[in-house]
């Protein structure tokens, strides 16, 4: 839902990219098995602990193909989608979307789940870097192209 209603508004054209309702998917699942990691913290289930982190994984690698994609890979529809996109890779945002969204939103927890689909623990790290980093990524998504001049 949450893509439809960000290619509704027109003034905002990094939010207009056909990856995005793929992309927030993709998040949605991401969240989703961060969550159960986390949860599997308490409850002691190693079966939901390694599925969890094998679906978190893939996931992982799944979003950091798209969101390189789209940035790197995919040419920007206009100059202010082009502009915002920098905001966020080498601007202003890039702290916040290079080591947090990317290095401890993705590399951090896939490394994690790489060599520990079993240990709770662990999987409640990946998790909680999970959810950091899309925190980060999605406040740099949604704030860097408002920041942009439309005219």
């Amino acid at each position: 839902y949450t893509a439809f209603l960000f290619a509704q508004a027109e003034g905002r054209d990094l939010w207009q990219s056909p990856l995005l309702p793929v992309h927030l998917m993709v998040q949605a699942f991401m969240g989703g098995n961060a969550g159960l990691l986390i949860i599997s913290l308490f409850t002691g289930n190693d079966d939901i602990t390694k599925v969890a982190a094998i679906a978190l994984g893939i996931a992982l690698g799944i979003d950091l193909f798209v969101i390189l994609l789209g940035e790197f890979g995919i040419a920007h529809p206009s100059e202010v989608a082009a502009a915002a996109a920098h905001e966020i890779t080498n601007g202003r945002y890039k702290t916040q979307f290079w080591l947090w969204a990317i290095g401890v939103g993705h590399i951090l927890p896939l490394v994690l789940v790489a060599v520990a689909t079993t240990n709770p623990v662990v999987g409640a790290i990946a998790g909680v870097a999970t959810l950091g980093g899309l925190y980060a990524y999605e406040h740099a998504f949604v704030m860097a192209p408002q920041e942009v001049p439309n005219s």
